[in-house]
């Protein structure tokens, strides 16, 4: 409707002046069908955008909702963190080792304090040779001092260690 009043106005002011009678309503006819196909363009354009960036998201709702049950069902473990602790803060430990050490499932100070060396040093040497010469010796015992909150503690004692050693 604003659309037939805007050509009305625009007839009012003389912008149809040089059309004759007959191909006034022409002129009408095509400005519409020119508007009609910029409107089904844009849409096109949309669609396809929306396709392109949104197209599997039932898919990956679906997965979510499929894995919902799953997720539910695991038991969560006493004391255990919802995030992961920055085990940089020990000496020693940088943060590719920190990566090898979470994906190994120890994530937590706590969970670090209470890991054998053995396994600390089975998961550096499966990282291969470049972490075989890390000494984890040290890194339960500066991790349990993170986990029960004696920062100060664990300052004296890395300020007596080699790299973690």
């Amino acid at each position: 409707m604003d659309l037939l009043l805007t050509l009305a106005q625009a007839d009012s002011v003389g912008v149809f002046e040089d059309i004759n009678i007959k191909n006034k309503s022409i002129a009408v006819w095509e400005i519409l069908l020119m508007l009609l196909g910029a409107y089904l363009l844009g849409y096109l354009t949309y669609w396809l955008i929306h396709q392109f960036t949104h197209g599997d998201r039932e898919e990956r709702e679906l997965s979510v909702a499929d894995a919902a049950p799953a997720v539910a069902a695991a038991p969560i473990r006493r004391g255990a963190s919802m995030t992961p602790d920055d085990l940089t803060m020990v000496e020693g430990i940088g943060p590719k080792i920190n990566e090898l050490l979470q994906d190994a499932g120890i994530n937590t100070f706590q969970e670090l304090a209470d890991a054998p060396v053995s396994r600390i040093r089975d998961v550096l040497d499966d990282a291969g040779p470049r972490f075989r010469t890390h000494d984890p010796a040290s890194w339960p015992k500066q991790a349990q001092l993170a986990a029960d909150g004696e920062f100060e503690a664990l300052e004296e004692l890395q300020d007596k260690l080699d790299g973690g050693r």
